[in-house]
């Protein structure tokens, strides 16, 4: 039999063993998990446009969560890009800056033609209904080039 002066000694021992043992197991959840990655689309578009005009998606997606663009602008004008849903609603993706009035303020122009993954109003999207269109608006004398878009 145990006496007192034991049973209060072991009372605190017991104690830690139950806390070491448990503790490492607090931060994982019963079963499995997995770490899933957001699987991204990526389709070839291709598309050259010197004016204003439209371009269907074949997306199959009824929704969309994120829409990217990669490509670039040739020329001193501007280009906008706009995805388009099922209700009409449109979603800023590209624009670029107007860099003839910018050179004619400052004397020169910096800019990057290129784009990758442009998403300025759909880099988060809540659910986006489909079919999805772009529009694109390109002033005289430039020249946007769509390479690929990139959704999910």
């Amino acid at each position: 039999m145990l006496s007192r002066k034991d049973i209060y000694f072991l009372i605190p021992v017991i104690a830690v063993i139950v806390l070491l043992l448990t503790v490492p197991s607090m931060n994982t959840t019963p079963g499995f998990t997995f770490a899933l990655e957001p699987q991204y689309h990526t389709q070839t578009l291709d598309v050259v446009a010197t004016e204003d005009q439209t371009v269907e998606l074949g997306i199959n997606e009824t929704q969309l969560n994120f829409l990217g663009i990669s490509g670039m602008v040739e020329g001193l004008g501007e280009a906008e890009i706009a995805l388009v849903d099922a209700n009409g609603e449109e979603y800023l993706v590209y624009k670029s800056e107007d860099r003839q009035n910018l050179a004619s303020i400052t004397g020169f122009t910096a800019y990057k033609p290129y784009f990758r993954n442009a998403c300025l109003d759909t880099c988060v999207l809540d659910g986006t209904r489909g079919p999805f269109k772009l529009s694109i608006d390109v002033e005289e004398g430039t020249t946007l080039k769509i390479a690929s878009i990139s959704y999910r």
